[in-house]
């Protein structure tokens, strides 16, 4: 899978569970199994992180909450994310996915994927690696 419709993947994700998600439907498998381990960008793991951390403490994981758990607990991630701003792209991709919701299963299972297929090596570095072992330097 093409790194770019890997990373669409994990932020269309996101953006649904940040969307004020019914609580009904993290009870379904994929998405229970899905772990920040599985997202090939550093960004997308910290965000999902947060996510399930605040689900499980009871706490509704919207865009706003989820941004100011990161700065608080995090600032460093919360500023490498580039803040606000990365979440304002959130809601944007969410907007422009209206109905995403129908396939929060599938980004989650193809998330998965994706990182079984790379072995847990983000997908971004095993494409610099394998491209630079295809033009004759060994990494």
């Amino acid at each position: 899978m093409d790194s770019l419709i890997a990373l669409d993947t994990e932020e269309c994700l996101l953006a649904s569970l940040l969307y004020d998600w019914p609580d009904n439907h993290w009870d379904d498998a994929e998405l229970l199994s899905l772990r920040p381990k599985h997202f090939q960008r550093d960004k997308n793991r910290w965000i999902f992180a947060a996510i399930t951390d605040l689900r499980e403490r009871g706490i509704s994981p919207e865009f706003n909450i989820v941004a100011q758990e990161l700065a608080t607990k995090d600032p460093k991630a919360y500023k490498a994310i580039g803040g606000r701003d990365y979440f304002r792209m959130l809601a944007e991709v969410m907007r422009d996915h209206a109905m995403s919701f129908l396939h929060i299963r599938a980004w989650a299972h193809q998330i998965k994927v994706n990182y079984a297929i790379n072995k847990g090596e983000p997908i971004i570095e095993r494409r610099k690696r394998i491209r630079a072992t295809a033009d004759g330097v060994e990494i």
